[in-house]
């Protein structure tokens, strides 16, 4: 689907929609610094282990995202999301495990609030845009199971990750 067979469908749909995929792509780009750049400050290897896992599905919806944008020519750029990424990273690289935990988890319940409408707004002969919008919201699903089993001490707190970056 073009965009401007898009525009036809539903116009206010659509901006939501683009909106929303946007804001999708910018949050990934983020994770992929914040956890990334976490992971190579935390003192632990098993911490630094599971963000590098975290690092690896953000890099993965990413790029499932990043074509999709470009199809719809929604403008891309990451400086505003690089220096909002190193401004937490430095505020969080030294917190407690379960702090960062809880903040993760808390980020990712937020973006969930705002990503839980994607899959409604996916113009409907747009197959990729569908995988994609799922994807979108089962990662946020995923760092929010990882962060509560983590936080409760479960043996396979990454399984939900995993289950996204093999599906």
């Amino acid at each position: 689907m073009t965009v401007e067979s898009m525009s036809d469908v539903n116009p206010s749909t659509t901006q939501e929609f683009r909106q929303l995929l946007l804001q999708a792509w910018q949050g990934e780009v983020y994770g992929v610094q914040v956890f990334g750049s976490l992971a190579m400050r935390r003192p632990d290897p098993a911490e630094q282990r599971k963000l590098a896992v975290l690092v690896t599905l953000e890099q993965h919806v990413l790029d499932l995202l990043t074509p999709l944008l470009l199809r719809l020519v929604i403008p891309l750029d990451v400086a505003g999301v690089e220096a909002e990424g190193e401004r937490d990273t430095e505020r969080r690289y030294d917190a407690p495990w379960p702090s960062l935990l809880r903040w993760i988890s808390h980020d990712a319940s937020t973006a969930l609030g705002h990503y839980e409408r994607l899959t409604a707004l996916v113009p409907e002969d747009d197959q990729e845009a569908a995988v994609v919008a799922a994807v979108v919201i089962e990662h946020e699903l995923a760092l929010i199971s990882f962060c509560t089993k983590e936080l409760a001490g479960e043996g396979d707190s990454l399984a939900d990750v995993n289950r996204v970056l093999t599906a």
